[in-house]
């Protein structure tokens, strides 16, 4: 089955642990090269690009991130300005601009002096958000973004990558989560993508216990209009 993202869209995949969905993400940032098949970014073979090319066309977040840098805010995000400068190359005004607004965008322009590792783990991850939009990308992927986050985080960064507008594939352990922020699913399971869609369509009790073994209630809230999931043990 073919993933597809479309321009703008904020995609979910989702599939119990082990489904295979930070193997086929290190696939899409170049950190396993497939035996098969082909990842297209618009109409670009991304296993063809150099790695500086690749870099330049898509930022990462990952679920699991160095939080002990020594370094501040604003040299952080710097680090994402790597792909499109030479070797020897400082910091210019355009790359300068470049960071301020992405420290903007995620609203942490008021900390670029602090230091990273004084930050809550939700200030963090939109740090590491912040890095990723300064590479200027084409198309952003999220590993469990909101894991180790309490509700309120989790729903701040959601929330947040939704307003960017950029392509976004995101891979969610939270399925109201996914349910709530994505756009379309992708389900997988044992390595393979079984199921693809609108909310509705996909997170159904039947495709829920088939695939993750529970039983599950499922319609739309009557007060907020949101999908929601209530599930149990079969």
């Amino acid at each position: 089955m073919t993933l597809n993202v479309e321009a703008g869209e904020v995609v979910g995949l989702i599939g119990p642990n082990g489904s295979g969905k930070s193997t086929l993400l290190r696939a899409l940032y170049r950190m396993l090269r497939p035996i098969a098949g082909r990842i297209l970014l618009g109409d670009q073979d991304l296993w063809k690009l150099t790695a500086r090319e690749s870099a330049q066309r898509t930022g990462v977040v990952l679920q699991e991130s160095p939080s002990s840098f020594e370094l501040t805010v604003q040299e952080v995000v710097q680090m994402g300005r790597t792909p499109h400068k030479g070797i020897f190359s400082l910091d210019s005004e355009a790359d300068a601009a470049i960071v301020t607004q992405a420290l903007r965008q995620v609203n942490m322009l008021t900390f670029a002096e602090k230091s990273y590792h004084t930050l809550s783990g939700g200030e963090k991850q939109r740090v590491l958000i912040a890095r990723a939009l300064s590479q200027q990308p084409k198309l952003l992927i999220l590993d469990e973004p909101t894991n180790h986050l309490d509700i309120y985080y989790q729903i701040e960064l959601l929330t947040l990558v939704r307003s960017l507008g950029i392509t976004t594939l995101v891979a969610l352990h939270d399925l109201n989560l996914a349910a709530q922020f994505c756009q379309r699913l992708y389900v997988m399971k044992a390595g393979r993508i079984v199921a693809s869609g609108t909310t509705p369509e996909i997170l159904t009790p039947e495709l829920l216990a088939e695939v993750f073994q529970v039983q599950a209630t499922c319609g739309f809230h009557p007060v907020t209009n949101q999908f929601y999931i209530l599930y149990g043990s079969l």
